[in-house]
Order: structure tokens, then C-alpha cells, then sequence
């Protein structure tokens, strides 16, 4: 079983299972949620949030409260989406329109069709670039969404279920550290309210500070059965499961080759 560890781990910010029952905690960073509304349920990594648009449900983390959100150069988000509506949906953002407090947010606009990536150099609505990538996403299904943008190249390229469906390029070479909050499933409009809520269910929702490869995005979808989040380190390894697979070659100082599974570890 792969995990989100190794070559995954290198630029990880923070990783949500988005559900109310407290896992709006960062199980990689520090980075706490603040539910608005969102209630439990369950999609492919188990845990999530089940977002209504028509409640204005979404989650989010003051800027003077998050680290390392604020992300000015390369960025990975992904996430597990199962729609339940149709609708203008922000899926994650770092965006207030109001005082010129825009970074970044990723969606799906929806009459058009579209996986759409925004962000704004300078905070300004004038500073704003977005690429778009057309792509239908029908409700009841579930769906593994990743965006890489490539800061230098001006780039970013969309993968559904694992595949690319494009790249949309010139897109500004860096983003805007604003006092935005950072948003799951809403964004901040010119007027600062919350606004394009998700009608859906949001699962395992992760954020890089680096562009994950093509090799990467298919390890997270892992022919849509998604991967568990595992901290690794010396000796030992983190898990919200009870069993894990690894291959460890010492716990405690005593040899061990191959270990398959192991109950718990502390």
C-alpha cells in the first residue's frame, strides 16, 4: 500500500479530511480549520465534509492564524469531489476580493464546464490571470482533482482521476501574499462575504508548496482507490489506521526486514 510519505512528503503544507468531527485538524501541519456549517460523512479516504451550497457550509483559517498557506510561487492542491448540485463551486481558495486580498483559488465553474485555476500577482482584480480547462463533472460520482501550477513557467496543469486533461498557460509568474483567509469550499467576494459554496462531498483535501509530477498525481489516485495519509520517520510510522504496511528496518533497535503490518505504533 503506498502512503502519502517519501517523495510526496517533500513540500507537503497540510492535509485535511475536511469532516466536523475533528479532523478540520491539519494531520500534517498546523494549520486547524474552522468548520461553518459542514457535517460528517464518508467518501473515498474515509472521513469527510459533506458541504450544502444552499447552508453556505465551508471551512477556513485566518491568515494570521495558518503557516505556510501563503503560497507565492509553485503549488499542488488536490482533493477527492463527489457533487451533489451543479453550481458555481469554489473548491479551495486564498481569495478576498474585498481590500485587494487576492492569491489563489481552485474551481469548478459551472455553466461553463470548466476545471479553472485564478490568481492575482499584486491583490488587484487588474493583477488577476485564469486559465481554464474544459472538463464536466457529473453529480454522484467521485472524482480526484489535482492542480500544479508552475510559477516560472506560468503554467498550470489540471488531472482528473489521475490523467492530465491540459495545461493553460500565461498565467502570472508569482501570486500575491495577501491577509486573506484560506477557504475550503467558498471564497471571499468583492464585498469580503463567503461566496460559491460546494454542493458536494470534500474528502483528503491536500496543498504543496511544490508541483507534484504526472508519476505523483497517479500514485494519489491509485486507480481511484486514493491513498491514506502516513507521517513517516526513524523507526517508526504514523497512521489514522490501525494497520499500515511499510518496510522498517529497525524499531526500537531490534532488526526487522519486511514488516507487512503492524497493529499500532507509538
Amino acid at each position: 500500500m503506498s502512503s502519502i510519505s517519501t517523495d510526496l512528503a517533500t513540500g507537503l503544507v497540510s492535509v485535511w479530511l475536511t469532516d466536523s468531527s475533528g479532523l478540520t485538524t491539519d494531520l500534517h501541519g498546523s494549520n486547524t480549520l474552522t468548520n461553518s456549517g459542514v457535517s460528517s460523512t464518508t467518501l473515498v479516504q474515509g472521513d469527510a465534509g459533506d458541504f450544502e451550497a444552499s447552508e453556505s457550509d465551508y471551512e477556513y483559517i485566518t491568515d494570521a492564524s495558518q503557516s505556510g498557506l501563503d503560497l507565492t510561487s509553485d503549488m499542488t492542491v488536490a482533493l477527492w469531489l463527489r457533487l451533489e448540485s451543479q453550481v458555481q463551486t469554489a473548491l479551495v481558495s486564498k481569495w478576498n476580493g474585498s481590500g485587494d486580498q487576492r492569491s489563489f483559488f481552485c474551481e469548478y465553474d459551472h455553466p461553463n464546464t470548466e476545471l479553472r485555476f485564478w490568481n492575482s500577482d499584486d491583490g488587484t482584480d487588474a493583477g488577476v490571470t485564469s486559465i481554464g480547462i474544459s472538463q464536466t463533472l457529473s453529480a454522484a460520482t467521485n472524482y480526484h482533482l489535482v492542480w500544479v501550477y508552475d510559477a516560472s513557467a506560468g503554467t498550470c496543469q489540471i488531472y482528473v482521476n489521475g490523467s492530465s486533461i491540459g495545461t493553460g498557460s500565461s498565467l502570472n509568474t508569482s501570486t500575491y501574499n495577501s491577509t486573506s483567509s484560506f477557504a475550503i469550499g467558498a471564497r471571499y467576494s468583492n464585498a469580503g462575504s463567503p461566496i460559491s459554496f460546494t454542493d458536494g462531498i470534500v474528502n483528503q483535501v491536500c496543498v504543496w508548496n511544490t508541483t507534484l509530477t504526472s508519476g505523483n498525481v497517479s500514485t494519489l489516485y491509485n486507480s481511484g482507490s486514493g491513498i491514506p495519509y502516513e507521517a513517516s520517520g526513524p523507526a517508526n510510522l504514523k497512521t489514522r489506521d490501525t494497520i499500515a504496511k511499510a518496510n522498517i528496518k529497525t524499531i526500537d533497535g531490534i532488526a526487522i526486514a519486511n514488516v507487512k503490518t503492524i497493529d499500532t505504533i507509538t
